[in-house]
């Protein structure tokens, strides 16, 4: 290993030039654009598919519905009431996040007092579809049941419920 004279920190085998420094700059910056329209790309085309999936709800078309969702989330198809969502506002878009594998898509809701809340888009068999259980899954809130935390204390056994485990024990055993 060789020494500087003034440091007796090892010297540097290579020196990168400045044009070795610039092309691994600019493969760096056309990388992260690259990344960042391919983003923007996914991020436009699952909006569209969530704009037609609203198209398709408030127009009752169930077929339409059903190409729109993933394969799990078709099931539900028949069981939606579309004809209580015709009298609803539609969604605002209000953010798309590319989080890969999926797309993110946040929506305020004017049903709902301007409600927040996901849908969550997917790439199945090559095509971005709305995967409603991920959505369902995804705003689900664990809420608190009255009384607060529950605690547990021990309690004896009655002795006819003692005697009757040790018949069963006795008749298991034998």
């Amino acid at each position: 290993m060789r020494h500087s004279p003034k440091s007796l920190h090892p010297a540097p085998r290579w020196r990168p030039s400045l044009g070795a420094l610039s092309a691994a700059l600019a493969a760096g910056l056309l990388l992260s654009t690259t990344t960042g329209c391919e983003d923007r790309s996914a991020a436009e085309k699952a909006t569209a598919v969530f704009y037609r999936y609203q198209d398709a709800l408030f127009a009752g078309d169930r077929k339409a519905l059903r190409r729109l969702l993933s394969v799990e989330s078709r099931e539900i198809v028949a069981q939606l009431p579309l004809q209580r969502v015709r009298d609803k506002q539609r969604l605002e878009v209000i953010d798309t996040v590319v989080q890969r594998p999926e797309v993110l898509i946040t929506v305020r809701d004017p049903n709902r007092n301007g409600a927040e809340s996901h849908y969550v888009v997917v790439k199945e068999r090559g095509e971005l579809v709305l995967d409603l259980l991920a959505t369902t899954a995804y705003n689900h809130i664990e809420r608190a049941t009255p009384g607060g935390i529950p605690t547990f204390s021990p309690n004896s056994l009655p002795a006819d419920e003692i005697a009757r485990i040790r018949s069963r024990s006795a008749i298991a055993f034998r």
